[in-house]
């Protein structure tokens, strides 16, 4: 008997599609493999609550929710028809309206006055025409004035035309000991590279002109990989569970990467194969999953990766649609959760060829800090940036249109913020959650252990002197004590709460991050007073507002006054390394330089992460 199949018509933004799913199919990866971007933190496990569908038509069945449901969505939301796609089985015909990701504010560094040692040489050589006294074949004429040089076979068939065209003389150009190009010398063969960050949330790419060593263009996107879940041990869980599971991985973002390069050569009118090489920074389980290198080591204790020195490997081999002799360099990693993209934000600081002590914090999906100078340098890994970019808060979200990125307060005024590019408020962003914690805390309403106070729980410790403009917004969200942020009667796009639970989830990631680093200043045995500065890297470090994240107690508060955002940091370390090679070499040394600390065997972390789940007594 021939199945009967459904029929589901799905809408987000400007995309419409049908599509056809058998009874019993799951909704959520029906939709992704349909090409449709939602939110899942949590890789489709039912926890997060994000997976938001609206149910515009369906059979009776499909309006009854589960008890999961029941708790993570709102009244508001249940009202308006929304289900999770995780939780959803299909069992009859459906119109699903889904929403729109709309534009992602990922930080790009502009071009900088980087060093130059270029990686790609040229050279012109003037070659002897054969000759009945000469009967060399036209590749050993070239080998003989590029001794040590390899020539791949690609170039074999269209070499003995070249050289006939141009007189037998021509311009090479060379990666290492290898030839890319070889053309005419009055030709100037364009060679262009391409720089990437790699990161678990977002994807950040920079095209340059290795001729010229200009960068002529910057690129950027969310990583594909983030249907299978919002960090790092969610994908590699997917991994573990799933035989395909490492193959879609790296499908999934070489594809992104194919993107990447179309929009660069058709935006600057270039052909895939001028470009030669691609320097690629990211943690170590990003480029173990680019390059489809098994992470179950990494998700086990004592989390071992397959590789942590630089790797070069053939464009081919990645079927990325650059240059067939092309290369993909894959930075060096110092350990299963401190990767390349900590070694390119070093590199990029240069705290690596400093005496005195500065200290590294990249705050993205993870938290890589690092402390040292050119003698040795100590890093560690915090899981902590899953709740700091939104993903593990209710009404959180990446930096989207319409993500709250600031929020003030004014006792006469009351509660304003601002939104990315305008837009009406459809959730909070990252630097949006620190500035409204560090209100609450400041005003007392969140004391010392994280509690909000609720007029409705009659506590002895509810003051009069609270804002009423304030207090007027806190109340019960499905039993749980929670503060109105933003509502449809403001303007926004739904009411936006900030919840007694996501308060639990930043103390969580905060006290992560704040004793990782005073772990490290207890292994190297000195204070925050002696640090030099605190670079602060990554997109999340250069949008925050420094003096709330001082007074929650995220970053040490001796070190204020110290701190340089250096945005996109690990992005400016893989530039340098494509642009140079004594960079590129340096990347080994900084390898060679740090030495990994595992917070989760540390006794001293766990102690101190205990004392840093508080917030601080007095603040500001």
């Amino acid at each position: 008997m021939t199945q009967q199949n459904f029929i589901i018509d799905v809408r987000q933004g400007e995309k419409k599609e049908q599509l056809s799913a058998p009874a019993g199919a799951n909704l959520l990866s029906l939709l992704q493999q349909a090409g449709f971007t939602l939110e899942t933190p949590c890789g489709g496990q039912g926890r997060c609550g994000k997976c938001k569908v609206r149910l515009l038509a369906g059979p009776p069945s499909a309006t009854t929710r589960s008890t999961v449901e029941e708790r993570l969505l709102t009244a508001t939301e249940k009202s308006e028809g929304y289900r999770l796609a995780c939780l959803f089985q299909i069992t009859g015909n459906l119109v699903l309206e889904l929403p729109t990701t709309g534009y992602f504010q990922i930080l790009t560094n502009p071009a900088e006055d980087l060093p130059v040692e270029p990686v790609i040489t040229e050279q012109k050589i003037n070659l002897p025409p054969p000759s009945l006294d000469d009967q060399r074949s036209d590749l050993e004429r070239i080998k003989a004035e590029l001794p040590g040089i390899t020539i791949p076979f690609t170039l074999f068939k269209t070499i003995s035309t070249l050289l006939r065209e141009n007189n037998f003389k021509v311009k090479t150009a060379c990666f290492g000991h290898e030839l890319l190009v070889i053309s005419g010398q009055k030709a100037s063969p364009q060679i262009y590279g391409l720089a990437v960050d790699l990161g678990t949330t977002t994807i950040t790419g920079y095209l340059l002109d290795l001729s010229s060593n200009k960068e002529i263009g910057a690129y950027s996107t969310l990583n594909p990989q983030r249907r299978y879940g919002a960090d790092v041990l969610t994908r590699i869980q997917y991994c573990m569970e799933n035989p395909a599971g490492l193959t879609e991985m790296a499908d999934v973002v070489r594809d992104e990467l194919n993107k990447m390069i179309t929009y660069f050569t058709v935006t600057y009118d270039l052909a895939p194969t001028d470009i030669y090489r691609i320097t690629v920074a990211g943690n170590t389980i990003m480029l173990h999953l680019l390059a489809a290198l098994p992470v179950d080591n990494i998700g086990l204790s004592p989390f071992i990766p397959v590789i942590t020195t630089e790797t070069t490997i053939k464009a081919a081999e990645f079927n990325i649609n650059i240059n067939p002799c092309g290369k993909i360099t894959l930075l060096p990693m110092i350990a299963g959760y401190v990767g390349a993209d900590t070694i390119a934000a070093i590199l990029a600081c240069g705290m690596d060829d400093h005496s005195e002590i500065n200290l590294m914090v990249d705050i993205g999906t993870n938290g890589e800090i690092a402390l040292g100078n050119k003698e040795a340098i100590l890093t560690c890994a915090a899981a902590a940036g899953p709740a700091l970019e939104g993903a593990h808060i209710q009404f959180g979200m990446g930096a989207v249109d319409g993500g709250i990125s600031q929020v003030n307060f004014d006792r006469e005024k009351g509660v304003s913020y601002a939104t990315i590019n305008n837009k009406p408020a459809v959730g909070l962003c990252g630097s949006g959650i620190i500035d409204l914690l560090a209100i609450l805390v400041e005003i007392g309403l969140v004391d010392e252990t994280g509690r909000l106070y609720c007029p409705d729980d009659n506590s002895e410790n509810w003051s009069p002197e609270f804002p009423p403009s304030l207090c007027q917004r806190i109340s019960k969200l499905n039993n749980v004590p929670a503060f109105l942020v933003a509502s449809t009667s403001e303007g926004a796009v739904r009411d936006i709460y900030f919840t007694q639970k996501d308060i639990r989830e930043l103390q969580l990631a905060k006290a992560a991050i704040a004793a990782g680093i005073k772990t490290l200043l207890d292994e190297m045995e000195i204070s925050a007073q002696q640090i030099g500065h605190l670079y602060l890297a990554g997109g999340f470090g250069n949008y925050i507002d420094l003096h709330h994240a001082v007074g929650i107690g995220l970053l040490p508060k001796e070190l204020e006054d110290k701190t340089i955002p250096i945005g996109n940091a690990a992005g400016t370390g893989a530039k340098m390394a494509l642009l140079s090679q004594t960079c590129l070499a340096r990347t080994e040394t900084i390898r060679q330089k740090c030495r990994y600390i595992e917070l989760s065997a540390n006794p001293s972390f766990n102690s101190l992460f205990i004392e840093e789940i508080n917030f601080p007594a007095t603040i500001f």
